[in-house]
């Protein structure tokens, strides 16, 4: 619309307006995605960056040519991938849980193509990729939030987020470290200390939130706590290995 006038021009695809945003409700909501940029510009490194005009051309003719090469292969995992998550239960906006895959998808598609060129190796971009969903979901949480605070607060009420970590634990999802002292933060999510699946907070999280992106720590822990599956000490805290804080969920209450 411009005034009162509806504009005939046909939509070329999204905008990024980098200005302040009105916080609407409802389908306008829906339809944006706020991303904050509080961090501020570093000038020295900008200046690197329009040094080089034809870094980012060079890349994407290249990023593209790859992408053609294996079109077919792409194509078919694409689908597949959003059938998958169009099967999984969420508790956000239909809107939101697709752009949500979109930009996944997107993000996991550069990494492919890092790997393939040997510029990462696999760890590195699953590394990566973990790192940008734990950014990228606290964002899709947020902008649903200003659809519909209420009606998202009690969606997130019907979650059963102790059968989900269940049905994690039994199909071996977690990565678990074999022994105590082979417990590395970049590589595994927890371990199995005595009667306790042991998992760190911040990995745990990510792991729900790939099914319920709304999860917070709070509606996990008070779900465990009803169930009477998780370990705390004498003051009330987390299970403590060494200098760590776990998560101690009772092994027997998963079987």
């Amino acid at each position: 619309m411009e005034g009162n006038t509806m504009v005939q021009n046909k939509p070329g695809g999204n905008a990024i307006f980098p200005c302040e945003y009105t916080n609407r409700k409802g389908s306008t909501a829906a339809r944006s995605l706020i991303v904050y940029a509080t961090t501020p510009i570093n000038y020295k490194k900008m200046c690197e960056c329009q040094s080089k005009p034809l870094a980012v051309s060079t890349f994407y003719y290249f990023f593209i040519e790859w992408y053609v090469s294996h079109y077919n292969k792409i194509r078919d995992s694409l689908a597949e991938k959003l059938f998958e998550h169009r099967q999984k239960d969420f508790t956000i906006s239909p809107r939101l849980w697709e752009t949500q895959f979109c930009l996944q998808t997107a993000y996991r598609l550069f990494l492919h193509y890092c790997f393939d060129k040997n510029f990462i190796s696999i760890e590195t971009a699953r590394e990566e990729y973990n790192t940008f969903n734990s950014v990228l979901i606290p964002i899709i949480q947020a902008q649903n939030e200003r659809i519909n605070p209420a009606e998202e607060e009690k969606e997130s009420q019907s979650v059963n987020y102790f059968k989900l970590i269940r049905e994690l634990y039994k199909g071996n999802r977690f990565k678990l470290a074999p022994i105590k002292k082979e417990f590395d933060t970049e590589k595994h999510d927890g371990l199995i200390d005595k009667d306790l699946l042991c998992l760190r907070s911040d990995k745990l999280l990510a792991k729900i939130q790939k099914f319920f992106s709304t999860a917070t720590l709070g509606d996990i822990k008070k779900a465990l706590i009803e169930k009477n599956a998780l370990k705390l000490d004498s003051e009330n805290k987390n299970h403590k290995i060494g200098q760590k804080r776990f998560y101690g969920i009772k092994l027997d209450k998963l079987q």
